[in-house]
């Protein structure tokens, strides 16, 4: 970004305010409800980063562990099963404040609030419209996709904010600006270290548009180069150090249902295909030329391309989540921006009423969605997610970590069907996860046993404990807790 594209962001009060609005609903009642499963993993993971320089899973007392520690860590107890970057933030937070809730979501609600000036900096870039930038930030500021996500202690904020910086790297270094190859091996060095999913579709979307636009707009391929193979050589390492992912979490049976969820997921949550309408009309060749630079077109399939890509990539992982994809979110921004800047030129309060719409309702999503799936429920994403935040909420282990740190004391140890990193992140305890058979004769040595009734296992091996006459010992505790079938366990809105 050129010294006048910068000063001008500086004066410009629409995204300021756009700004002061994303503070609000970022920062708002940060600390109120507990981290959840893999927040609490991560902020572990920080804290035996300062423990031991580096994300170890075994701490001498709790084995940090989802599913499987042999695919999971390595002979160092190394974690493995993902990058690091999210863990060294998380660790450089409890390192200049103690371990909390907020602490632990800071640095990443802070780069949440990095990325709405820089979508604005890169439909700037990529439109050449000073409009199509502020309605993309304004979008994004206001997305409950966006905001949920940009609030956890995960990686989710890191590959939204470096998926747009990416884009910007790569679309000012094909122009030869001084430093962009730089920073967009910065970039997709960053995307890599979070998920590198999220940087394999971002780089074949890059690819895939040099191939199509690069040769008719730039001549500066040099810069590209060494940008690529520094960015190899901080990448390549990892599977060299953790292994590839296994064969078993690929879906090579059910791709194309994959493929379907994530395009109704953007459908939902990024770019309502209705809005292709009022995109393709800004795109024809009088309006473009009055409200965007030439290469325009080239830009928007950069965009397409980028996406298209990340939901292929992403497609062929068993598991899905909208989290997953949570770094196109802003790239559906900026496609939304250029079609309300031309409903602007075209009629402002068409635009106004037209933005109002797609921020406070889902209704722009109705007409594509029939393609994914039946029935249509109306919804308020951002009504919702103020009434959470002006609403005390609490999910089912947060009652749990309440009980115990009243009743049991640090030493304790806990038999429990789950992961229960909240229980270990709030309490210290040592946790005897019960979903390993290996585990389940140690129900003995637990000074607590925790049941999920009517659904829990734990009570068939509560029959060890009545079989070595130590049930006696036990006193017996029913904690009302919240019927929450998600248990505040996934971002999604």
């Amino acid at each position: 970004m050129n010294r006048e594209n910068f000063a001008a962001m500086l004066r410009d009060k629409f995204l300021i305010a756009t700004l002061f609005l994303a503070c609000v609903l970022l920062f708002a009642q940060l600390h109120d409800v507990c981290l959840w499963g893999d927040e609490a993993l991560t902020a572990l993971l920080a804290k035996n980063v300062l423990s031991y320089g580096y994300p170890r899973v075994w701490d001498g007392r709790n084995l940090l562990c989802v599913f499987d520690p042999s695919r999971e860590t390595n002979a160092h107890f190394a974690w493995v099963a993902q990058p690091w970057l999210a863990e060294y933030l998380t660790a450089v937070s409890f390192s200049l404040f103690r371990p909390s809730t907020f602490t632990a979501r800071l640095p990443f609600v802070l780069i949440g609030l990095l990325t709405v000036p820089m979508l604005y900096a890169l439909a700037l870039e990529l439109f050449g419209s000073r409009h199509a930038a502020r309605w993309a930030a304004f979008l994004l500021a206001t997305s409950v996709a966006f905001l949920l996500h940009a609030r956890q202690c995960r990686y989710y904020a890191i590959v939204v904010f470096a998926t747009v910086w990416a884009l910007w790297s790569y679309w000012r270094a094909l122009r030869g600006h001084r430093w962009a190859a730089a920073h967009l091996a910065g970039a997709l060095i960053a995307l890599f270290h979070s998920n590198f999913l999220n940087f394999f579709g971002a780089a074949a979307g890059m690819a895939a548009h040099y191939v199509l636009f690069g040769p008719s707009i730039t001549q500066y391929r040099r810069s590209l180069l060494v940008a690529i193979l520094v960015t190899l050589l901080a990448t390549l390492p990892w599977f060299a150090y953790a292994g590839l992912p296994s064969q078993d979490k690929i879906a090579w049976g059910r791709y194309f249902l994959n493929v379907g969820f994530y395009l109704a997921k953007l459908n939902q949550f990024a770019f309502p295909f209705v809005l292709a309408i009022p995109l393709g009309l800004a795109l024809r060749k009088e309006p473009r030329a009055a409200l965007f630079h030439e290469q325009a077109r080239s830009s928007v399939w950069l965009v397409i391309l980028a996406s298209g890509a990340t939901v292929l990539v992403c497609a062929l992982f068993r598991v899905h989540h909208l989290r997953y994809i949570i770094g196109l979110v802003p790239l559906g921004c900026a496609l939304a921006g250029v079609g309300l800047a031309w409903a602007w030129r075209t009629q402002s309060v068409f635009a106004v009423a037209l933005a109002a719409v797609l921020v406070t309702s889902n209704l722009l999503s109705a007409p594509a969605t029939p393609l994914f799936r039946r029935g249509f429920l109306p919804r308020s994403y951002l009504w919702d997610y103020v009434a959470q935040l002006t609403h005390r909420y609490e999910d089912d282990l947060e009652v749990v970590v309440r009980f115990l740190r009243r009743n049991a004391t640090k030493d304790q140890a806990i038999y429990i069907e789950d992961t229960a990193f909240q229980v270990i992140f709030y309490t210290g305890m040592k946790v005897i996860d019960s979903r390993f058979r290996e585990n389940r004769p140690k129900v003995a040595d637990a000074d607590w046993v925790f049941s999920r009734a009517p659904f829990s296992l734990v009570p068939q091996h509560l029959v060890r404990l009545e079989e070595t006459g130590l049930a006696q010992a036990y006193d017996r505790f029913e904690v009302p807790i919240p019927d929450t079938p998600r248990g505040a366990s996934m971002p999604d809105p």
